[in-house]
């Protein structure tokens, strides 16, 4: 079992043989109950974000006259219906991918175009706007043969995830930079991870936003490794801050190759 993270449900019962006491011990794996649950956390709970806006712009949109209020309300039902299918898209790809079953499709990715496609998503968020995004002037086009996107879901998920961990009047910075055998998409907040956390980050159900969270930096490892081939890893420091790597082979690796 080296390697992996596992979740136990832990029975302890005494037992006597002869005249000797002993203490039976058992342990149940809960990997998948775990698992399960989280994602349904998580997919509930993203889905009624989505509908509260749904609803709340569609009540405006009865309740007023003015075309100008009327045109942005419906901008605004018609930006969160694709968050919708954005999200029950992701989520199948997900479940996919925890079973084994989630086809990979290569093509050519310009990586600075893409980083910026998935930024400029982020930038037009109003609730972000007191946090700036910054690209790095460091970063380089380079095309990578890669799925694009299982990437974009990663870098999104990566950018997300500095976001939550930065308070207003900072910023998060993005790079992506060419290694010789590798693209590296970097995403940096000045935040820092205790310890405790550090440990269990990638879990599938750990998280610091409450209950059924966690699921983001859990996919990070799954779609960026097992599927792109790729390598995910941070580092966090008090006076560095947090920085979340992704670092992807230029070429994907043939079928066979280990």
């Amino acid at each position: 079992m080296s390697g992996g993270s596992y979740e136990f449900r832990v029975w302890a019962s005494p037992y006597m043989y002869g005249e000797r006491d002993f203490t039976l011990f058992t342990l149940l794996d809960i990997s998948n109950e775990k698992r399960r649950h989280a994602l349904e956390r998580t997919f509930f709970h993203d889905i009624d974000n989505i509908i509260s806006v749904v609803v709340g712009y569609s009540q405006l949109l009865e309740g007023t006259t003015d075309e100008a209020i009327a045109a942005e309300c419906i901008k605004n039902i018609m930006m969160a219906g694709n968050d919708l299918v954005e999200e029950i898209a992701s989520h199948r790809r997900l479940l996919q991918a925890e079973n084994g079953a989630l086809a990979v499709t290569i093509s050519n990715v310009e990586s600075l175009s893409l980083l910026r496609e998935v930024m400029n998503v982020f930038s037009a968020n109003e609730n972000l706007k007191d946090r700036e995004i910054i690209l790095d002037e460091r970063s380089e086009g380079v095309e990578i043969a890669t799925d694009r996107v299982l990437l974009r879901r990663v870098l999104e998920n990566m950018i997300k995830n500095a976001l939550e961990a930065t308070s207003a009047g900072k910023e998060v910075r993005l790079a992506c930079e060419r290694s010789p055998a590798a693209m590296v998409f970097s995403v940096h907040n000045s935040g820092h991870m205790p310890r405790s956390v550090q440990l269990q980050i990638f879990q599938r159900s750990f998280s610091t936003k409450g209950k059924g969270r966690g699921i983001g930096t859990y996919s990070m490892k799954l779609f960026g490794e097992q599927y792109l081939k790729g390598k995910v890893w941070f580092s966090s420091t008090e006076d560095k801050g947090t920085t979340f790597y992704l670092s992807l082979p230029l070429e994907y690796p043939p079928v066979n190759s280990k």
